[in-house]
């Protein structure tokens, strides 16, 4: 990894193996510019600057990143904020890009690019983006708008997989059901056979971390975010094909007669 601009962008994260099976993981959060850069460690939040050779030799790139943009622009008088990101902000200034010159009425308050990464923890997300505009100087929101942009990361990110959000509210001990102590109520099954469109037959449940490769996943899986713990976890399941046929089956039947005209059997 070269330690250059063009091919660092904050919120990349490496990480270092301390031992055969221990290793951290770093945030980078300000490039200095004279070959040092600073970095959050995701584990204890503290801040260390690393120099290239240390980064170039003793570090691994997390790949699979995306950039993520937020910009914040500030409406009227009133100096009401809003928040977008990524494809918004661009649709937002091609429907206003007249009115963006009179700073009466739209003026830029906050403009922040940087990359993420799938399934971040709020607590390290959030951390990071704040490292992020205190060390570079940029205009900080306020605390309600963090809470945004994490939700907007939330959104984001977990388009392509199914994610389901879980609360005290929910009356479900996590680490008990990785434990085999306990297992998920039929209101998760609800939910993700409703998303996934399919019937779950059987289950394993798994603490989620960096360390897991998604890309080496070969079963069917969705997730299952702990708000109040800040913890994910992985579902492995398997597809229950017998009552999908048997529904099937029960679908033709109740159909028979448009099955008969399609096939021309009158």
């Amino acid at each position: 990894m070269k330690f250059r601009n063009e091919t660092l962008g904050l919120g990349m994260r490496f990480y270092k193996f301390e031992s055969d099976e221990d290793y951290r993981i770093l945030a980078l959060v300000k490039l200095n510019g004279n070959d040092t850069a600073v970095f959050m460690d995701e584990e204890t939040f503290e801040l260390h600057t690393i120099t290239k050779d240390e980064l170039e030799n003793e570090y691994t790139l997390l790949s699979n990143s995306l950039p993520f943009a937020v910009a914040g622009f500030e409406f009227g008088s009133e100096k009401l904020f809003q928040l977008f990101f990524n494809e918004e902000i661009v649709t937002f200034i091609k429907d206003n890009l007249y009115s963006l010159f009179n700073e009466s009425q739209y003026k830029l308050r906050f403009n922040l690019i940087f990359r993420v990464y799938s399934y971040m923890k709020k607590a390290v997300f959030d951390k990071t983006v704040n490292y992020i505009l205190t060390l570079n100087n940029l205009y900080s929101p306020l605390e309600e708008n963090l809470n945004t942009i994490w939700n907007m990361y939330f959104s984001y990110m977990h388009k392509s997989t199914y994610v389901d959000t879980i609360g005290n509210h929910d009356n479900i001990n996590m680490e008990e059901v990785v434990n085999n102590k306990a297992k998920l109520p039929d209101s998760v099954f609800d939910r993700a056979e409703d998303y996934l469109n399919t019937y779950i037959l059987s289950y394993e449940v798994y603490r989620f971390d960096a360390s897991v490769n998604i890309d080496n996943v070969n079963m069917k899986y969705f997730f299952i975010y702990d708000a109040d713990r800040d913890e994910y976890y992985i579902v492995l399941y398997v597809i229950d094909t017998t009552r999908i046929a048997m529904e099937t089956v029960q679908l033709m039947e109740e159909n028979k007669d448009v099955v008969q005209f399609m096939l021309g059997q009158n």
